[in-house]
């Protein structure tokens, strides 16, 4: 079933070119619905802080990414840019949750633990951090989920490292 404000977000962010057919455009419906489960799951999990992960469902966000994507016109990239390329990225669904967190919920990177051994193993964990010390920790084994590390923000202040934000690629 044609759904209007999801073809006008694909093709705003420019990411009209990877969900080009009725079936491609199926499955990202698809794997929003499947991404809005886990963030189910992550805000009513014991240790969730819940403040933070409020209530979400599909018309909110796809409202929230076309205020974002009219906010940040006049740039090179968007916000929402940035979400729709980590979903086109083959992110598991929590390290989605976690990219929403950096791009829309006022997230900050506290901690990110890594550990890879050729044809072995992969780990990496990541803990989010607000102002007010809030903290969520997503862990993955997939190798994919790297990938988050090459849209994070990469920038010393004085001469310590700081990674933070979730930014969009530049595309074309």
């Amino acid at each position: 079933m044609p759904n209007p404000e999801l073809d006008a977000m694909i093709e705003a962010t420019s990411m009209g070119g990877f969900w080009r057919t009725e079936q491609q455009r199926q499955e990202l419906d698809r794997l929003l619905d499947t991404f809005l489960e886990t963030w189910d799951q992550r805000r009513n999990a014991p240790d969730s802080p819940k403040r933070r992960l409020r209530p979400l469902d599909k018309a909110t966000l796809l409202a929230t990414l076309a205020r974002k994507r009219d906010e940040d016109r006049g740039f090179r990239t968007t916000r929402a840019a940035a979400f729709m390329q980590a979903v086109a990225s083959g992110f598991t669904m929590d390290f989605l949750v976690m990219t929403w967190l950096l791009v829309f919920g006022d997230a900050h990177v506290d901690s990110i633990d890594f550990a890879y051994r050729h044809e072995a193993t992969f780990e990496m964990t990541v803990v989010l951090r607000w102002d007010d010390d809030a903290r969520i920790t997503f862990a993955s084994n997939d190798v994919y989920d790297v990938a988050a590390l090459r849209h994070m923000g990469i920038l010393k202040i004085g001469h310590r490292p700081v990674l933070d934000g979730f930014s969009a690629m530049l595309l074309g």
